[in-house]
């Protein structure tokens, strides 16, 4: 298994990417997403996706496969700070090569950071040397 980790601290589009470096399978996605959300109705978003422009707002798009939101509803001036960590269990085929984009967007004025763990089987033979970094089943 490779762990692959996506980071990012600014709103934009791409705001992190990284490349499959062997075919796999990915298992899971973990994201954590934490932001100051300064007034009412403020919200954050993130998406990972293999398309280098988001599809947060669109309907239809087959490119992205994990996302988070949050959002503030505050009754009087004042910030909040907020987080959100959440695992999705996948089970997609994802070949050497492939690029994965870490899309962000809201109307927040402070992304403090978007984090994502990407969590791939890979389909080497044992002992290719293309099983991963992280061997299951004990191996050394």
């Amino acid at each position: 298994m490779t762990i692959y980790k996506l980071m990012a601290t600014t709103v934009a589009e791409g705001a992190a990417t990284l490349d499959i470096q062997d075919d796999g399978v990915l298992e899971g996605v973990l994201i954590a997403m934490r932001a100051t959300l300064n007034a009412d109705g403020e919200n954050m978003n993130c998406e990972v996706s293999f398309a280098s422009t988001n599809g947060i707002a669109t309907n239809d798009t087959r490119a992205s496969f994990a996302g988070a939101a949050l959002q503030v509803g505050l009754l009087t001036s004042g910030s909040a700070n907020s987080s959100v960590n959440v695992f999705i269990a996948l089970n997609l085929p994802v070949s050497a090569g492939e690029r994965i984009y870490l899309h962000t967007a809201g109307t927040a004025a402070a992304l403090d950071r978007a984090s994502v763990w990407l969590y791939v089987a890979d389909r080497g033979r044992p002992g290719s040397g293309r099983e991963g970094r992280i061997r299951r089943g004990g191996r050394a």
